[in-house]
């Protein structure tokens, strides 16, 4: 199982290690091996929400009116324009995750897409898929990408990477990856067979206790039965 990232990205949450990501299923699976219980499932459907050096957006308000200020383009004598032009990435789905990053390049700042933020409907700990990141140009910068840096590709292409990845990270049910970048050169990422990983719960010491005593009745119930 394994996923697709861009470049210029970086993920919110600290991990809880330094080194970068994970692009070995045996190194990953080492890693997972030091954890505390977690168990896997495929990525759920999250909300997203892009945002650029004016505010936040969704698909349905690319078509707002956005102040950029006077002079700021000659498409834009106003002094208002909006985010129509802005490249969009496949939208959500269970399995995937996705994501297209563009500027506009006439304007102060970014005008389109600098980052992206997922809502999940719960805390995971780590995500991991198989990966297709690409991006245009060499005006990036060595900049991380969900801990993935551009000295970690390798292939046919520098600019293009394929494989499997992942990272690991504190709980939390938000996942932003953004851009540092204010050029319009495109980065791009797809995350197939997305899984998510999430603790498995403990019982309470209370919970165990009533789960035994449970099993004990069971267990005398059926002596009881066979005599």
């Amino acid at each position: 199982m394994v996923f697709g990232v861009m470049a210029a990205v970086a993920l919110a949450g600290a991990a809880p290690r330094a080194e970068a990501a994970y692009l070995k299923v045996d190194d990953w699976n080492a890693a997972l091996g030091a954890l505390p219980a977690v168990a896997a499932s495929p990525l759920p459907l999250v909300a997203e929400q892009f945002s650029d050096t004016y505010g936040g957006w969704t698909r349905a308000t690319a078509n707002d009116p956005v102040y950029v200020g006077p002079g700021a383009s000659p498409y834009a004598p106003s002094g208002y324009s909006d985010r129509s032009l802005a490249a969009l990435p496949q939208p959500p789905a269970e399995g995937r995750l996705s994501g297209v990053f563009n500027c506009h390049p006439l304007f102060n700042g970014c005008l389109g897409v600098k980052a992206i933020t997922y809502k999940l409907p719960y805390e995971v700990v780590g995500l991991y898929g198989m990966l297709d990141y690409r991006f245009e140009g060499s005006g990036w910068g060595n900049v991380p990408f969900f801990g993935f840096r551009l000295e970690d590709f390798s292939g046919p292409s520098p600019f293009r990477y394929q494989g499997f990845w992942g990272e690991l990270f504190a709980p939390t049910d938000t996942i932003t990856i953004f851009r540092t970048a204010d050029t319009d050169n495109f980065a791009s990422f797809k995350l197939n067979e997305a899984m998510v990983l999430r603790y498995t719960p403990v019982p309470e010491p209370g919970s165990v206790s009533l789960l035994a005593v449970a099993l004990l009745g069971l267990g005398v119930a059926l002596r009881r039965r066979r005599a």
